[in-house]
């Protein structure tokens, strides 16, 4: 049996940054509070009955990420263009780091850990309403 989770997480979509460094050789991440963030956010979209699906279990996760156009880019004539949000969005971030971030946000109240996720689809446009669209796939047990 399959069970399917579709999450939306409004605004600007987040990459995963590159961790510091400080002079006295700590490394850390400066997406950590960005992240507690995303996680709250994630955990109220999920329904008090979600259990956690066993390490065994293969998840596939499709990511569709939307954002604003810049003020340069907002003239009427693309406004009116985005509205069917099918406009790719070809700009930074890159989708790799947009899907590390969420794959990590999602470590431990989706998923166990993000190893078991077999297959990952991520697409980019350009919207209106900025946000972050989730399908999560959670196959039987292997």
């Amino acid at each position: 049996m399959l069970n399917i989770i579709n999450l939306t997480i409004d605004g600007k979509p987040i990459a995963q940054k590159r961790h510091r460094h400080t002079k006295t050789g700590i490394t850390y991440d400066p997406s950590a509070t960005e992240k507690k963030i995303t996680k709250r956010a994630l955990k109220s979209n999920i329904t008090c009955d979600y259990k956690i699906p066993s390490k065994n279990n293969p998840i596939e996760v499709n990511f569709v990420f939307f954002f604003n156009p810049n003020k340069k880019e907002s003239t009427k004539k693309f406004l009116e263009k985005i509205k069917n949000e099918d406009i790719p969005y070809t700009k930074k971030p890159d989708l790799d780091n947009l899907e590390k971030y969420l794959l990590d946000c999602m470590s431990n109240i989706i998923f166990i850990d993000d190893n078991q996720v077999f297959s990952c689809k991520s697409e980019k446009y350009f919207s209106i309403n900025a946000r972050t669209e989730i399908e999560i796939i959670i196959y039987e047990e292997v």
